[in-house]
């Protein structure tokens, strides 16, 4: 079923977009001129033939950090970020009274961690959290997998994906704590990138109370080359990895397949659509098995 999962042509004028969306959201606006300036920029990396072989958290990796010396901004995201947490901190209480009230709290708790990867924080939030929360249905699910996992589990690895996302990370992670005996390591992005949660966002969130912190690489996905000798060792010794989102999902899914490994990620463009042949917008808990 699965194969390499190289950077696709498709993911070039997506790249772009991108930088258009930064361009518009930047406060005060760039100009036209200064907009363009910053196209011939991300156009300069998308034009190198070596993006093709590389993996496309590598090549994001080089567009944000292009955009961003552009800009003469590190965390060019930040205001986005901000806006994320905030709002994700006061659903927090909501989402803690939804699982203590759920007849499956576990399933809910996931529910909730997969609903966190399907928002976009930088748009405004005009429906039914809870709702969503309740009608969401799984496209690939292999959640009695992860169950029956954890319950024999001792150290579980959870790769985060955004911020703001990470509250709803908290209510998973939480409810493993409660009810399987395991200690969790909790990866976040190692310096800002996109609008990937890093060490202050974890703080925020206070997730650093109830788990161990690490952080990962600085990119839009785990390259495991660029990872320290220390989250190396701590991967590879995990019982299970828990690893969110998209750009999660393209990077180590590269790695050897493990049988510990599952991924939550909604499918969010055509790429990903062709990939698990599903849906645009379809929601996935994967079970990363040896075939």
């Amino acid at each position: 079923m699965h194969h390499r999962l190289k950077i696709h042509v498709n993911c070039i004028p997506c790249l772009l977009r991108q930088a258009l969306r930064v361009a518009n959201i930047r406060d005060p606006k760039l100009s036209r001129e200064e907009t363009k300036a910053l196209l011939n920029c991300i156009m300069d990396v998308l034009k190198d033939d070596a993006i093709l072989e590389a993996l496309p958290a590598k090549t994001g990796q080089r567009v944000y950090q292009a955009m961003g010396e552009f800009l003469q901004d590190g965390d060019i995201f930040s205001a986005v970020k901000y806006k994320s947490n905030e709002i994700a901190e006061a659903m927090y209480p909501r989402l803690v009274e939804k699982v203590q009230s759920s007849g499956d709290p576990l399933k809910t708790a996931v529910n909730i961690a997969i609903v966190g990867n399907l928002i976009d924080f930088g748009t405004h939030l005009d429906y039914d959290l809870e709702q969503a929360i309740d009608d969401l249905q799984l496209a690939i699910d292999h959640f009695d997998d992860l169950r029956e996992d954890l319950q024999r589990a001792k150290t579980v690895l959870y790769i985060a994906d955004n911020a703001g996302e990470i509250f709803f990370d908290k209510i998973l992670v939480t409810e493993i704590l409660r009810q399987f005996d395991v200690n969790i390591v909790f990866s976040v992005r190692a310096g800002p990138i996109l609008n990937d949660a890093t060490m202050d966002d974890v703080r925020l969130a206070g997730i650093d109370a109830i788990a161990t912190i690490i952080e990962g690489t600085q990119s839009p996905g785990l390259i495991m080359d660029e990872a320290s000798a220390e989250f190396k060792a701590i991967y590879l010794a995990a019982d299970i990895i828990i690893a969110k989102g998209q750009g999660n999902f393209e990077a180590l899914s590269e790695r050897p397949r493990n049988e510990n490994l599952y991924f939550m990620l909604k499918a969010k463009c055509d790429v990903m659509e062709a990939y698990f042949n599903v849906p645009i917008g379809a929601s996935i808990l994967l079970h990363w098995k040896r075939s």
